[in-house]
């Protein structure tokens, strides 16, 4: 763990760095996190990036990532101004939810799966710390998506017209809006 610590501050001075996307987060115990992130966040501080970075690709149910969005919390704690013990770890992610949600009312033109978006920000409200603890402001920092590299893109399932449609859902609601390269040109592959 020190030594992945040194090799991250590492790359942050190096490369300047503005925050990383960390690749299913949840095979490594929150553990790790508690001290990765803090020291990363620290360090990034320490060189003016203030509004570090660090967002994992949450490819599991959103109980499971809700321990380790923000100051973290388990099912006992949703709804209440409650969170598990130690620093703060991941300040959101790539949210798969709405994703499958957008994917499979639009690839299977059912629009009934719609409904479930603003289900799924209600109760994503409940379970994640979204609080950053330095500022002290609310920030729905979960990514949202209509491509990613492990599924054939929604315009070659739907059409062009579709994926517009989703751009623009994802542009204006909550969270971060995540655009795949080549989306802007209608890449098939």
């Amino acid at each position: 763990q020190d030594k992945y610590i040194a090799m991250t501050k590492a790359l942050i001075s190096s490369a300047d760095i503005d925050g990383f996307r960390i690749d299913t987060p949840m095979q490594c115990p929150l553990e790790f996190f508690k001290a990765w992130g803090p020291a990363v966040r620290d360090h990034a501080r320490n060189l003016g990036k203030d509004n570090f970075g660090i967002f994992g690709e949450f490819y599991v149910a959103a109980e499971r990532y809700a321990t380790m969005t923000g100051r973290g919390k388990t099912p006992d704690m949703y709804g209440h101004d409650a969170f598990i013990e130690g620093p703060a770890t991941l300040k959101g992610g790539i949210d798969y939810t709405y994703y499958w949600y957008i994917f499979t009312s639009l690839v299977y033109n059912r629009s009934d799966f719609a409904d479930g978006l603003p289900l799924a920000y209600r109760e994503e409200a409940k379970m994640l710390d979204t609080v950053d603890p330095k500022s002290g402001k609310a920030e729905f920092s979960m990514w949202q998506f209509c491509n990613n590299h492990d599924n054939w893109r929604l315009q070659v399932m739907t059409s062009f017209a579709h994926m517009r449609l989703c751009q623009a859902l994802i542009s204006f609601w909550p969270g971060i809006p995540l655009h795949y390269a080549g989306d802007e040109q209608d890449f098939n592959t």
